[in-house]
């Protein structure tokens, strides 16, 4: 998903970003704006998808939440894509990794907030994590800017 001038404007926003709190109020008020803006035409499959995947924090595998909708894993995939732009999986990972960034300011193990946010183990979320913001949670933390500029690289 190419976001253009506006993904260039976010990008910058978040690089200008004062801390943690501030970078993680700007990637809630970007997606929700995004998500404002799209359609659902009436599309309660996605529409209750949106809902069990914030529930459980991006932690629900995408076979899962098809099953517990009762439909294909395919149709959900399809239908998720044309009306929110990103896969279903690709969604889950970034409210997962959101779920995260939200526990770091506290100041326990990354150990203990891997778990509590769904990853497997601590190599999960770093890779993870790498692959969505550039850093290494551990560089993220010792960042004055927390976020890299491509905090979420929309393709991929």
């Amino acid at each position: 998903m190419y976001l253009g001038l506006r993904g260039k404007v976010w990008r910058r926003a978040i690089a200008g970003a004062g801390g943690a709190e501030e970078t993680i109020g700007i990637v809630e008020d970007f997606f929700r704006k995004l998500s404002s803006e799209r359609s659902l035409d009436g599309n309660s499959l996605v529409a209750a998808s949106l809902q069990l995947i914030q529930k459980n924090n991006g932690m629900i595998a995408v076979g899962q939440l098809a099953e517990g909708l009762g439909c294909h894993k395919r149709r959900l995939e399809r239908q998720f894509m044309n009306a929110v732009g990103l896969s279903p999986k690709r969604f889950c990972n970034i409210v997962r990794a959101h779920a995260f960034l939200k526990h770091l300011p506290e100041g326990e193990s990354l150990t203990g907030y891997a778990y509590e946010s769904g990853y497997y183990d601590q190599a999960h979320l770093i890779r993870e994590f790498k692959q969505m913001t550039g850093l290494t949670p551990s560089q993220y933390l010792k960042k004055t800017v927390p976020l890299a500029v491509n905090f979420l690289r929309m393709e991929g």
